[in-house]
């Protein structure tokens, strides 16, 4: 989430959150990138302090490139990973997402629809 804002991915965004229908508070967007000049330069320490600074024990990372960037170590192929301090779990990226039908979307999100909060 750096660079030029998306209105479809933000649009995808709102429908999830209405999807989830969690308890308000429950949801942070935290950025692992910074825009310098014109480009997008990863920044997993900045993305690990706000999630120690929120507190966040269960974290969705969008695709598996950023689950790549913030927890290189990771096994491949296997959701939810544990860090510190709890859970993270490894989703479609927001473009996958994006041209999945309303139900595949679903499917594919049950389980952080599931969390128990």
């Amino acid at each position: 989430m750096g660079g030029k804002p998306d209105p479809l991915c933000r649009d995808l965004l709102q429908t999830l959150m209405l999807y989830f229908r969690w308890p308000k508070g429950t949801i942070a967007f935290w950025p692992a990138t910074e825009l310098r000049a014109e480009n997008v330069v990863p920044r997993p320490d900045m993305f690990w302090q706000g999630v120690t600074m929120l507190g966040a024990t269960q974290l969705a990372l969008f695709g598996r490139d950023v689950c790549t960037l913030l927890l290189p170590d990771a096994p491949e192929g296997r959701t939810p990973i544990k860090f510190s301090t709890g859970l993270v779990h490894v989703c479609p990226s927001l473009a996958r997402l994006r041209g999945m039908l309303p139900h595949e979307r679903l499917l594919a999100l049950q389980a952080l629809k599931d969390l128990p909060f």
